[in-house]
């Protein structure tokens, strides 16, 4: 659900623009946060954090946000400064999930060799296997700016709820399957369902 009339991301451009940020000037987390303060005042600053790695091309994370071609806007520095990216001077940016950047059946098969040895999903049970679930979507709840609160009981069919200053709150059910016919990195299945959700 988007806030404002543009999503983050764009928005992004539009300060990048608006501040004048010029081929090798450095920009600051704070200083982004700031500006998002001032004219998009709605947004939070834990939003604006995710947003600086889905756009920086070298962040570590940056894979994990679905990144495009269209993202490419920042070289991170550090993790609070920032310069814009450029191309044929910077490292390419990686894109996607690891999978699908493989070229060939080599490279297949050494991915699920490192995969295998570090997800080792036979050992775990149903149970360990939901809650691991669980966790990977809050944290991506979390990622997006949501507050996170969950119960140390589950008796409402309800893993967690997730709470943002200007949306409603949701209600979020996560559902794993474990899928044997699925290559190692890929053998659990994550879904998460939004039972209900209301404004507060």
């Amino acid at each position: 659900m988007t806030i404002y009339e543009k999503p983050v991301r764009l928005l992004f451009w539009d300060m990048v623009d608006d501040v004048g940020l010029q081929k090798g000037q450095v920009l600051t987390k704070q200083q982004g946060i700031d500006w998002f303060r001032k004219n998009f005042p709605k947004i939070k600053a834990s939003t604006v954090s995710a947003h600086f790695i889905q756009l920086s091309t070298n962040a570590r994370t940056h894979v994990h946000y679905n990144a495009k071609a269209e993202d490419d806007l920042f070289f991170q520095i550090d993790g609070s400064h920032f310069r814009r990216y450029e191309p044929g001077v910077d490292p390419p940016p990686i894109y996607g999930p690891i999978a699908g950047r493989l070229k060939d059946d080599e490279a297949d098969k050494e991915l699920a060799t490192v995969a295998s040895n570090k997800y080792r999903w036979s050992s775990l049970n149903k149970l360990q296997i939901g809650r691991y679930a669980e966790y990977y979507v809050m944290m991506e709840f979390t990622l997006y700016g949501f507050e996170v609160y969950s119960s140390a009981l589950d008796d409402r069919r309800i893993d967690f709820v997730g709470r943002d200053a200007v949306d409603p709150f949701y209600e979020v059910k996560v559902k794993s399957v474990r899928d044997e016919n699925m290559s190692s990195y890929q053998k659990v299945n994550l879904s998460y369902e939004i039972i209900s959700w209301r404004f507060l």
